[in-house]
């Protein structure tokens, strides 16, 4: 990655893994089968998946095309835009929570045409630095407010009964 924000569309062809010092967004349709972190999720639908940096990711079963958005932390700084964007602990850095959110037909296009503007500005010329940033608030945003009102707040408790619940006994 030659800047500190890419956007690509990713066939079934590419890699099947991700471990970067990036955060990453995937948007797809269809079904899918991947592992993050050493946990396996299963997902159908149209879904946004959000990774934060060296997360593990690997694909099992990959939906074609997979649109991606990486970005470095001091491009867009999650922690410190996190009034404006409420993403950290809800989208990224949360290990109780699943790390995808099922979207709408609508939400999901909508996203799909931001990425599309963003694709149309040069990555590397630093006077659409302030655009990307803003369509990439955007997306946050956007994808922030769905999982909050979805109530997508955590992975199915059914594979841990009889298990010490970790988040209270951390807390």
């Amino acid at each position: 990655m030659h800047s500190l924000i890419s956007i690509e569309r990713v066939h079934s062809g590419s890699p099947k893994e991700v471990r970067e010092p990036y955060y990453f967004i995937f948007t797809f349709e269809g079904k899918a089968s991947f592992t993050i972190d050493f946990t396996d999720y299963e997902c159908n639908g149209r879904n946004l998946l959000f990774l934060s940096p060296y997360q593990f990711l690997q694909w099992r079963m990959v939906p074609s095309p997979v649109d991606q958005i990486q970005f470095h932390g001091d491009f867009y700084c999650i922690e410190y835009h996190k009034k404006e964007v409420a993403c950290n602990g809800i989208l990224f850095n949360n290990i109780y929570q699943q790390p995808y959110v099922p979207v709408s037909k609508q939400l999901f296009g909508e996203i799909g045409n931001i990425l599309g503007k963003m694709r149309q500005l040069d990555l590397r010329d630093q006077e659409n630095a302030p655009v990307l940033r803003s369509y990439l608030q955007l997306v946050l945003a956007l994808s922030s407010r769905e999982k909050q009102q979805k109530g997508s707040t955590g992975v199915e408790d059914s594979r841990l009964d009889g298990i010490v619940n970790f988040q209270s006994v951390l807390e």
